[in-house]
């Protein structure tokens, strides 16, 4: 008899021989026995295997009585899962045998051999097996792992413009997942899947206002098989409109906006503004903003404002808000003083000084004569000249709106120029380029010098010129005004 016995379907083994190498376990190898003629061989066992030791196992073959004419029928169950599972196998209808297991005597011809439903298993289909007389014919069956149930109860818990996401009843036990595809204007996206025993699953990056059929299937991590597909219907919300929307500052030409809490990065803002019928595009901010202006405004002047959320990935926008803001006037000039005044001129300053895109603007009146005047874009200073001397003049002045032509409200101040100086008394006159000119007449034939001195106490004098001695008693000397500090000249008679 040349029996032979294997583990978990590996090489035939002589009896004695041992099987090195295995995974440690309870009951994870099982071994089989070979059929051998006349003899019934012994069934499969499960054996255990302890680390750092050898396992024994034995097995018992039966001699069989053999009537004459008749012939034997061993059937091998496969995988082993399943045989531990409890599959068996019976011929005609007979009693219910092990894998491996030979039934004998059986008359020449077919017969038909049948399997046990196991739970969690795909039963084998019945087989019709032709037996030969004095041999043993050799039959196998193969069950396959059940797919899991097909997923119920599936309902929607939340919808937005990009996604959805879906829950079941009761959590999935963690040897099993979810996955699926969906499906869109004919565009079919799969749905890479969920973690292990999950109760609720969402999908994302979808388009806005779009019917969408997800199919989805519960997976075996175990096995590696799914159930069936189960479909559910779902159309994606429109792209959301903006909230809480309010004006957060407001100047002569430009109105900031602002909103509660900053959008998603994939979402800018959108929009346009009308006023006068005359209707311009907002350009659009950057990707989640909470916070933007628009500029380039008319003064006081009432706008009405429509921005909408952009989904800057899909090209879509939602439905437009509308607030109203009214810009506020051209501003006037602030800080205006007078720096320097000379029987002739009055110089004004502006601090701080006008942007490029304001000049000033006005008109003076002093004995009922009226006479007009205009800087250049963003003056720091202005002068007013050929003025009569030892006169009251109402200065009315505005700033005034470049760009858009218009003016702000009006300013005043009354100023009077000096007298003309007498004999032997300096003569500052302002000049265009904002220079002081000072003059000096004396007496003919008489050297005269100009000192300068930042201060009086203690006077630090500095010799600025002297006039040739050829003179006839003038002197002239222009200097640069320094806004910012106090000067001081006299003038002396010199050998």
């Amino acid at each position: 008899m040349k029996s032979r016995q294997q583990v978990d379907g590996g090489a035939w083994q002589s009896s004695g021989a041992t099987v090195s190498g295995l995974l440690v376990g309870d009951n994870n190898h099982t071994v089989n026995f070979n059929t051998v003629f006349g003899w019934v061989s012994p069934t499969n066992e499960a054996v255990s295997i302890s680390p750092n030791s050898t396992t024994t196992a034995t097995g018992t073959y039966v001699p069989i009585i053999i009537i004459p004419g008749t012939g034997s029928l061993q059937v091998n169950i496969s995988p082993a899962a399943a045989v531990t599972a409890g599959a068996k196998w019976q011929v005609d209808g007979g009693a219910w045998q092990n894998s491996g297991a030979a039934v004998a005597n059986l008359a020449a011809g077919n017969h038909m051999v049948s399997f046990n439903m196991v739970s969690g298993w795909t039963t084998p289909a019945n087989q019709a097996v032709s037996v030969s007389a004095n041999s043993t014919t050799t039959a196998s069956g193969t069950y396959i792992v059940s797919p899991p149930p097909a997923l119920s109860g599936i309902y929607i818990i939340q919808t937005n413009s990009t996604s959805v996401v879906f829950g079941i009843p009761q959590a999935l036990s963690t040897n099993y997942s979810v996955s699926g595809y969906y499906i869109a204007n004919g565009v079919t996206n799969s749905f890479p899947g969920t973690g292990a025993g999950p109760s609720i699953w969402g999908i994302i990056g979808l388009r806005p206002i779009t019917a969408y059929t997800f199919w989805f299937h519960v997976n075996d991590l175990v096995n590696y098989v799914h159930g069936a597909d189960v479909s559910t219907n779902v159309t994606t919300l429109p792209v959301p409109t903006l909230q809480g929307l309010s004006v957060e500052a407001t100047n002569s030409t430009s109105i900031v906006f602002q909103i509660p809490q900053a959008l998603s990065t994939n979402y800018g803002v959108g929009g346009y503004y009308v006023a006068g019928g005359v209707t311009n595009i907002f350009p659009g901010t950057g990707y989640g903003p909470n916070i933007w202006g628009v500029g380039s405004l008319r003064p006081g002047t009432t706008y009405t404002f429509y921005f909408y959320e952009y989904d800057l990935v899909n090209k879509m926008s939602g439905s437009a808000v509308a607030i109203s803001a009214t810009t506020l006037p051209v501003p006037p000039p602030q800080g205006v003083s007078v720096a320097a005044i000379t029987p002739t001129n009055i110089l004004f300053q502006i601090q701080p000084p006008l942007a490029t895109n304001y000049s000033v603007g006005g008109y003076y009146v002093a004995n009922g004569v009226t006479n007009s005047f205009g800087t250049g874009s963003g003056p720091p200073r202005f002068l007013i000249g050929s003025l009569t001397p030892n006169t009251s003049y109402a200065f009315y002045y505005w700033a005034y709106d470049l760009v858009n032509g218009m003016n702000s409200t009006t300013l005043s101040n009354n100023v009077t120029t000096l007298p003309v100086p007498g004999y032997k008394q300096i003569f500052p006159q302002l000049l265009s380029s904002g220079n002081m000119q000072l003059s000096f007449v004396g007496d003919a034939g008489v050297k005269y010098a100009l000192d300068g001195s930042s201060g009086l106490s203690p006077a630090n004098w500095i010799p600025l010129v002297t006039n040739p001695a050829d003179a006839n008693g003038s002197l002239i000397f222009t200097n640069t005004l320094n806004s910012s500090s106090n000067y001081f000249w006299r003038i002396r008679s010199v050998p």
